[in-house]
């Protein structure tokens, strides 16, 4: 990654902070002392891989024997509700991003065929690349859809954050070596074809990072 991408995620990550949903959200996770945030903690105590996914941790939690019992605690309800909506925006978001991607959607790697380690429907602490998003279209669109809805706010600094992301994303050297070796694999005039590619990076190398 780029000091440019690094920026720009960190100037989205600031727009999404001005929505009452992450903040109220962040409160629950951060802060141990909260009240919620203490059940929340004792219950990833015991899923410690759980901790790298925190905007899908709602979703994630479903599979726990605790996730009852955390429903019924004192705000548990309204923060598993914000949980689900951050986690729709952030899926979005990211197949927004990925729909930059040069031969997207139907980007030729094998961890992407159905039901594959990145298209599985089955549980997955990796971010997953669903079927159902990579049918909508994305890479026509100006800016990853319904987040601003999801997130409650006002849609133009989230718009404009987004697609500095995905500005800075099309920069970064791994993209442009995976234009490099698209436009190997599907330009006749060179002749190549997947397996005498040169050593630059492959579309399913780029879709494992």
């Amino acid at each position: 990654m780029t000091r440019q991408l690094w920026a720009a995620v960190e100037t989205h990550a600031d727009a999404w902070r001005r929505s009452d949903i992450v903040r109220d959200y962040a409160q629950v996770v951060s802060d141990p002392q909260h009240g919620l945030g203490q059940r929340l903690q004792e219950i990833l105590s015991g899923y410690s891989a759980f901790a790298g996914q925190r905007l899908r941790l709602a979703h994630l939690l479903q599979v726990t024997p605790e996730y009852a019992g955390f429903a019924q605690e004192p705000g548990g309800v309204e923060f598993l509700q914000r949980g689900e909506r951050l986690a729709k925006a952030f899926l979005w978001t990211v197949e927004w991003w990925r729909s930059r991607l040069p031969a997207y959607p139907m980007i030729p790697a094998l961890q992407l065929v159905r039901n594959g380690p990145l298209s599985t429907q089955e549980l997955t602490l990796r971010v997953p690349w669903p079927e159902e998003l990579r049918r909508q279209r994305l890479q026509l669109t100006s800016a990853p859809p319904a987040v601003a809805d999801l997130l409650d706010t006002a849609p133009q600094p989230l718009d404009d954050a987004a697609r500095a992301v995905g500005a800075a994303l099309a920069k970064c050297p791994q993209v442009q070596e995976l234009e490099q070796a698209q436009a190997g694999l599907t330009d006749p005039a060179t002749g190549l074809v997947p397996h005498s590619a040169p050593s630059r990076s492959t579309p399913q190398q780029a879709t494992s990072r």
